[in-house]
């Protein structure tokens, strides 16, 4: 938001100055009063506390006021003020900064800050001043000015409380360019949404924006209230969505991606959306707009619609940047976005909502559940409000909160409170209500970004969201819980907020939830006053129960537009703006929210209107026993003639004039709150004659044709055709013409004589109709618009206008099957290193023509993998159906690539007609074993890999050998313990080269990573990997919440150890936060002599012991945030990754993997000698068995205790002679563990045994 020194350098521009007044008013009786421990806590309603750490918290308010369109607020004056003094002496307790919600599983005692001695022993009143002109903003052209007041006042050495009870002010703006709005609905819809939370509603009117539609050079013309953004995979599912908006009174379209990025500049796709919303808005009249896609942050193929990432305090998911259309969220151009200095305001000039898919069948379900929602919801779930709520930390009561929403629910609503404090809230229960289904809910507990929880157990997560059964009834949940919107952390998955959206079968129509951190506020005992999470909450709820505001985006809107002046105060310890940011909407920011089970409407109209210029026509709309029905929309729609709506008076009565120029069906849909929508049609008519096309048909039998009633390519078609007489008089001796002026297409025969028609009577040509042809090589779907020009005997002319649609096949690749049973392949069904395979691609046909003759060819774009039968034959592919090439396979050889490499292929289709199209194929080679390195990505080619000690059939595979430097070492020392300190490397080692970049620091944090240069910013919540929450160029070791050198626990070192050109920092014993266990490891970094593939730095991370590990993260990630390495997340591994245990070595380096050979003679895919590798030994978690096999034949390998029983066969099948792996997580074969001793692993092949002795030592 624009702040005061902003407005400072705007003032500077000549202006005309005006100025408002006013005056606000308080009581002693508006204070509430509480004490205990000796201290008094003031509150306000309608204010927040003053948040200034260690000084009195007293109340403040800020007022929102509404001041011309495009003037720009420059000052405030305090005109008069009159203060009373309370009765008695107050000790005002010292004020506390917002605190962030718990995390699941991690206790939390808030450290409160002490009173500023300084302020408590002054005799000056605090705060000193009264009004502070703090910024201003724009919500839908409306210009909101702000102003905060101080009512309250403490005068700390005498105890003295004073309150204004009459404060007034004066306001001064300079004026500018006013705004424009595109249509009078746009003015009116946020002119009463801003009226809801402005100090001088009344004021509203007259400073609204003007309308003023402005036109587009990249838009065409149009009017859409509703957008839905996304690819060209999902735009025809989401094109359901829009008709069905357009149908019930909100004009919808699609809008492709592909067409932002080709039409709108920016810096980024980002921007480009942005730049197009802000056109909509203007150009189209646009309010709503759906974010059609997933926005994950990688390209895995869920990032359909990317994200912006607003910076304040972290890199948090923020789709406001979307909705705030004012200014460019980088004001200071250093392309962080949403900082303090940057221009985003916090209000919403359109409503934004996103759908949490990635693929057709995912929009689908989306689409389904939106249009059930609103279409015909079941009964008896729609006023039920659901409210969970955990204890957040012992001394923060939870439960006002959701006790002042159960008062908001009308009469005749279930509140369902399942609360831990009163031993009511259990993951059953929750998962009970839930399948029951609940049409409103409010959920308080820890959150990440797979659950919410009750300390560290949940209550409800991913798991249980995808096993919810409520079918249809499917409601909104909303919560202030941390992290649980988090999509960029779940990179290769969904968040919380998406599984419940995403939920076949049930789920819930629409989440809105955090993306970062949720934020309570504390008085200074520690306890419960509401914060910033909670006010939004509270908010939202409040305009859809009592504010006119039902729409999910708009209610989302309204919620962050009455919070937005405290997000513009400057306090820095005030977390209001970063909860703003942080509170998406995964839904349609349309559907609007019942209330009450819907009824049916009743609307009286006549039916039937003649053609001609604002002809009126009038509606009733009542409904039950005819009571009459206020605010409902009207909407009369015919093509693009007749687009107007209006709303019914308290008569439940509208007139509306029409201007229709041809007759034809108009269609009617009547909408209003808590009803369903109500749908007709309405006859345009002429009161004379008025023969025009009435509806026509494709017939096109051989020889020009193939007889499938599709205008294909380059056919010659018959096109049979009716006309009507629309009007009220006979047209007689009626012939027609029918033209094309289209370049690519041609009328073959023209003429047709239709003869006598009556009065509302139609007219056929017979099946021998007009004659069409169309050029070959067209586009599905390719319009060919001809003109039909019908006259009478009075010489009476008619044109219609009428578009056939050319029907050409789209082929696309809908599954890949790899077919490895012939020319030596393995049978595993995928396609390994050094393996022939066939390949039985089945393609899908989703255009409006059929595939005649369909084929296909394809290509390889690596020289590893080879294609040896390139093409195959398709034949006939009906339009919506697909066929497959399992009688004329592909067959590829893939040489030696390393696993799961992708290698990129062209798919080259053709059918008659002269259709072709090409499309990118990608085929992954291989699976990773824990054997394997881990590559990075999510991209090609691989730059660093991750090989563990337990890759020994690999040359780069790391042994264990630890170097100990606590007593070489410098120690270094942490002021906190998740602070981060940056260190200058030796010159004599040099600079650090990490993906490319060269450092010549480092920065080592306490919490278990290093970043290359100087980055200093604290971070110990661990993430996914590559992720934009964690730091940037950095070596993650052991990411998770530590504790160096607090209560006698471990210290950091590090020491440049010349002689062997390496680098090494060490956590030695470092114990994790608020618990008792510690962990020892090590990163080496070798210096540029030791040569890389890209001459990037190679690291070496060692594990001495293995006690935790369960919540950390352990990877790499470059400076991008892009691009990484994950090899453990929160107890996950990756499937190549060994697990951490005593002894363990990864070493990250960007040296393709080679396979070590045994013997020159023999190469290194078929072993010379038996073989069998147990590691780690001992056991603590789970060990990886490497073993080779130099023939053919059945092998087994067994685990025997120290007395020769067998405890658990590992494998027994007939395998090629090879090298492989398996894991043993140290469990029995009927799932127990095993206990800790002495066991053998042998292994049995047709050459003979070999057998290996394993200690399990588990704690």
């Amino acid at each position: 938001m624009r702040q005061l020194l902003v407005l400072l350098v705007l003032v500077s521009v000549p202006l005309s100055a005006a100025t408002m007044t006013r005056t606000a008013k308080f009581a002693q009786s508006d204070l509430v009063i509480s004490s205990q421990d000796g201290f008094d806590n003031i509150e306000l309603p309608g204010g927040v506390g003053l948040i200034q750490p260690g000084a009195p918290r007293v109340p403040r308010v800020v007022e929102a006021l509404a001041i011309p369109s495009g003037a720009v607020p420059t000052g405030v004056q305090v005109t008069e003020v009159e203060w009373t003094t309370l009765p008695g002496t107050y000790k005002i307790g010292p004020a506390q900064p917002d605190v962030p919600l718990p995390q699941p599983g991690k206790s939390f005692t808030p450290t409160l800050y002490k009173q500023d001695e300084a302020i408590y022993g002054s005799s000056q009143p605090y705060p000193a001043t009264v009004a502070v002109l703090t910024g201003y903003g724009t919500m839908g052209g409306y210009r909101i000015a702000h102003v905060e007041l101080h009512p309250v006042r403490y005068i700390p050495t005498t105890g003295e409380l004073q309150v204004a009870t009459k404060l007034s002010y004066r306001l001064e703006h300079a004026g500018g360019l006013p705004a424009a709005v595109a249509t009078p609905h746009q003015q009116t819809l946020f002119g009463d949404m801003v009226r809801s939370f402005v100090k001088n509603a009344r004021d509203v009117n007259k400073h609204a924006p003007q309308v003023r539609r402005a036109t587009s050079l990249s838009l065409p013309s149009g009017h859409y209230e509703y957008v839905v953004i996304t690819d060209s995979v999902m735009d025809t599912v989401f094109q359901r969505l829009a008709d069905w908006k357009t149908a019930k009174g909100v004009p919808g379209t699609v809008v492709r991606t592909s067409y932002i990025y080709a039409n709108y500049s920016g810096y980024d796709n980002q921007e480009k959306i942005r730049n197009f919303i802000k056109d909509a808005r203007t150009t189209w009249g646009t309010i709503y707009v759906l974010l059609g896609g997933q926005g994950d942050y990688v390209s895995n193929g869920q990032n359909i619609i990317p994200t912006r990432m607003a910076n304040y305090g972290e890199d948090e998911p923020c789709d406001l940047y979307y909705a705030g259309l004012d200014g460019t969220w980088d004001f200071n151009n250093n392309h962080t976005y949403g900082q303090l200095a940057d221009s985003a305001d916090m209000y919403s000039d359109v409503f934004v909502g996103r759908a949490p898919v990635y693929n057709v069948a995912m929009a689908r379900n989306f689409v389904n559940k939106v249009l059930k929602y609103e279409q015909d919801p079941p009964t008896g779930f729609i006023k039920k409000m659901g409210l969970y709520t955990a204890i957040l930390w012992s001394s923060y009561e939870e439960r006002p909160l959701q006790e002042s929403l159960a008062r908001m629910t009308p009469s005749g609503w279930s509140d369902q409170k399942l609360y831990e404090r009163t031993s009511t809230l259990s993951r059953q229960a929750v998962n009970d209500s839930m399948k029951g289904g609940v049409g409103m809910g409010h959920w308080n507990g820890h959150g990440n970004q797979s659950g919410i929880y009750m300390g560290s157990n949940p209550f409800f997560n991913s798991s249980d969201a995808d096993a919810l059964t409520n079918g249809d009834k499917t409601g909104i949940v909303v919560s202030i819980a941390c992290d649980c919107a988090a999509w960029d952390w779940v990179p290769n998955g969904d968040c919380l907020a998406e599984h419940m959206v995403n939920r076949v079968g049930g789920g819930c129509v629409a989440t809105i939830m955090n993306t970062r951190y949720g934020y309570g506020a504390l008085n200074q005992q520690g306890q419960y006053v509401p914060g910033p999470s909670e006010r939004l909450d509270t908010t939202f709820f409040a305009g859809v129960f009592y504010y006119g505001a039902p729409h999910t985006g708009q209610a989302l809107a309204r919620s962050k537009a009455c919070w937005a002046p405290y997000a513009d105060s400057l306090y820095q310890y005030d977390m209001q703006r970063y909860c703003i940011y942080d509170l998406n909407l995964i839904g349609d920011p349309e559907t609007p929210l019942w209330t009450a089970d819907p009824t049916a409407l009743s609307v009286s109209h006549a039916g039937v209107v003649n053609i001609g210029n604002n002809i009126p026509y009038s509606v009733t709309v009542t409904a039950a026993m005819d009571a009459p029905v206020e605010s409902a929309m009207v909407c009369l729609k015919k093509g693009s003639e007749v687009d107007v709506k209006g709303w019914t008076n308290s008569s439940g009565q509208l007139t509306l004039y029409v201007s229709a120029q041809t007759p034809g069906q108009m269609f009617m849909a009547v909408n209003s709150r808590n009803h369903y929508i109500f749908q007709d049609t309405v006859t345009v008519i002429s009161s004379s004659r008025y023969v025009s096309h009435l509806r026509s048909a494709i017939s096109d039998p051989g020889p020009g044709g193939n007889n499938d009633s599709i205008l294909n390519p380059g056919e010659t078609v018959k096109v049979p055709m009716w006309v009507k007489n629309w009007g009220q008089l006979t047209a007689n001796s009626v012939t027609a013409k029918l033209r094309t002026f289209d370049p690519n297409a041609q009328v073959t025969d023209s003429a047709r004589t239709f003869g006598n028609i009556n009065a509302g009577d139609s007219a056929y040509t017979g099946s021998n109709g007009f004659g069409l042809r169309v050029n070959s090589g067209l586009n599905n779907g390719y319009p060919v618009t001809c003109s039909l020009y019908c006259r009478d005997v009075l010489d009476s002319t008619w044109v219609s206008v009428v578009t056939y649609l050319v029907g050409a096949p789209v082929l696309a690749k809908r599954a890949v099957t790899v077919v490895d049973s012939a020319h030596g392949g393995n049978n595993n069904g995928r396609i390994d290193p050094n393996e022939t395979v066939d390949l039985m691609i089945r393609i899908g046909n989703t255009g409006l023509g059929h595939g005649y003759n369909s084929r296909a060819v394809l290509k390889s774009g690596d020289a590893r993998f080879t294609v040896s039968d390139s093409t195959a034959s398709y034949g006939l592919i009906r339009k919506g159906d697909s066929a497959s090439n399992a009688s004329d396979l592909f067959t590829v050889h893939a040489g030696s690539i390393p696993p799961e490499t992708p290698v990129s292929c062209t798919l080259r289709y053709y059918a008659d007609g002269g259709y072709t199209k090409t499309e990118q194929l990608t085929i992954v080679v291989g699976e990773l074993r824990s054997s394997d390195p881990v590559p990075d990505g999510p991209r090609t080619p691989v730059v660093y890999y991750a090989y563990d000690d337990g890759d020994s059939l690999y040359t780069k595979h790391p042994a264990y050998e630890w170097v100990e430097i606590n007593g070489v070492g410098t120690q270094l020392s942490f002021s906190q313990n998740d602070d981060v300190t940056m260190i200058s490397l030796p010159a004599a080692f040099g600079p650090f080269k990490f993906y490319g970049q060269r450092y010549t620091q480092i920065s080592i944090s306490a919490d278990g990573w290093i970043a290359g240069g100087n980055y200093t910013t604290g971070n110990y919540t661990n993430t996914q990997l590559p992720s934009t929450a964690a730091p940037r160029a950095a070596m993650f070791l052991n990411w998770d919440d530590l504790a160096p050198a607090t209560d006698g626990s471990g210290y950091l070192y590090y020491y440049h150890d010349t002689a062997n050109h390496r680098f090494i920092v060490e956590y030695d014993s470092v114990e994790y936060w608020n618990t008792s266990g510690a962990d020892k490891f090590q990163v080496i970094i070798y210096d540029t002599t030791v040569t890389t593939y890209t001459g990037d730095n190679a690291f070496l991370v060692q594990y001495k012991t293995a006690n935790m590990y369960t919540g950390a993260t352990l990877g790499i990630q470059d400076q991008t945030k892009v691009i990484g390495i994950q090899c453990l997340f929160n107890g996950s591994y990756h499937k190549a990754c060994e697990p951490i245990a005593p002894g363990r070595a990864i070493l990250y380096t960007t040296d393709p993997p080679t396979v070590a050979v045994a013997e020159e003679h023999k190469p290194a895919s078929v072993p010379t000698k038996l073989a069998l590798s147990v590691r780690p030994n001992p056991l603590r978690t789970r060990v990886s068995l490497s073993y080779a096999v130099p023939v053919a034949g059945r092998v087994s390998i067994k685990v025997y205790d120290a007395a020769g029983r067998v405890v658990r066969d590992l494998v027994n099948e007939e395998i090629a002679a090879g090298r492989y792996s398996a894991t043993w997580d140290g469990s029995s074969a009927d799932g127990r563990r095993i206990a800790n001793g002495v066991y053998f692993c042998k292994l049995v092949s047709p050459i003979g045994a070999r057998q290996q002795k394993l200690v399990v030592a588990r704690r």
